[in-house]
C-alpha cells in the first residue's frame, strides 16, 4: 500500500536514504556516463513502496551487516519528492535486527497510479546524477 502521509518536517529535503540493491541486476553501468548507477527496477515494488533507511540515524556499516554483500545507493528525500513520492516512516516493518527501527521508512507514490506513471517516476530518480552508489567493497 502506498506511503499515505509524507514525513516532511522530520524528513527534510537534504535528508539522504540508503536503498539497498537486493538484486544484482539492480545497479548497472549508465551508457552515457560510465558510471554506475541503479536501474528502475531498483525501486519498483508491486505494493508501490520502497523501503529505504535514513543515513544519520542508522549507520551505513549496519545496514550492511543486515544486508552482506549488497551494495547500498543514497538518494535525497527531495529527489525522491520531485518525482511525486512521499517518504513515511514505517518502524513496525523495520527489519528484525535494525537498532533503530524509526529509520526505516516507505517511498512512493501518495496515491495509487498507473504501472506505467510508476515507473516513468521511479527511473526519474535513478537518472538523477546526485544518486550515490555504496559498493560492498566500502564496507
Amino acid at each position: 500500500m502506498p506511503p499515505k502521509e509524507d514525513d516532511r518536517p522530520s524528513i527534510p529535503d537534504d535528508r539522504r536514504l540508503v536503498r539497498v540493491a537486493i538484486r544484482e541486476s539492480w545497479i548497472q553501468v549508465d551508457k552515457n556516463t560510465g558510471q554506475l548507477r541503479p536501474t528502475s527496477d531498483s525501486l519498483l515494488e508491486s505494493n508501490f513502496e520502497a523501503s529505504c533507511f535514513i543515513q544519520g540515524e542508522v549507520p551505513i556499516e549496519e545496514i550492511q551487516r543486515l544486508f552482506p554483500q549488497k551494495r547500498l545507493y543514497i538518494v535525497t528525500a527531495g529527489v525522491l519528492r520531485e518525482a511525486g513520492f512521499f517518504i513515511e516512516r514505517r518502524p513496525d516493518e523495520a527489519p528484525d535486527g535494525l537498532s533503530r527501527p524509526e529509520a526505516h521508512v516507505v517511498v512512493g507514490p501518495p496515491t495509487e497510479i498507473a504501472r506505467n506513471n510508476y515507473t516513468r517516476s521511479c527511473r526519474a530518480v535513478v537518472k538523477n546524477p546526485a544518486i550515490e552508489i555504496i559498493d560492498v567493497e566500502q564496507a
